[in-house]
């Protein structure tokens, strides 16, 4: 099942014991803004994902949509997939 990166990183915080203000302090990234990408209200961009995956030793793959035979495989209807973690 296709996880989303915000859900990815509360559960990755939830299991080390951490909250976003220790997340904001070992990445410089405001912890507003961090809030505000995990609430959804904000868009993850490859930078801030970069950022707070190597922070948290979250695997994230760039796939390309046009020729990944497993991105074909999950996308379903929607097709909105471009993105999968491990």
């Amino acid at each position: 099942m296709q996880i989303e990166f915000s859900e990815r990183v509360k559960n990755k915080l939830k299991k080390l014991g951490k909250g976003v203000p220790w997340l904001a302090d070992q990445t410089g990234i405001s912890k507003y803004y961090l809030w505000d990408l995990l609430a959804g209200r904000r868009r993850w961009n490859e930078e801030k994902m970069g950022v707070v995956a190597e922070t948290l030793m979250i695997e994230v793959r760039y796939i390309d949509v046009e020729t990944d035979e497993m991105y074909r495989k999950i996308k379903g209807e929607e097709g909105n997939i471009n993105w999968k973690l491990n």
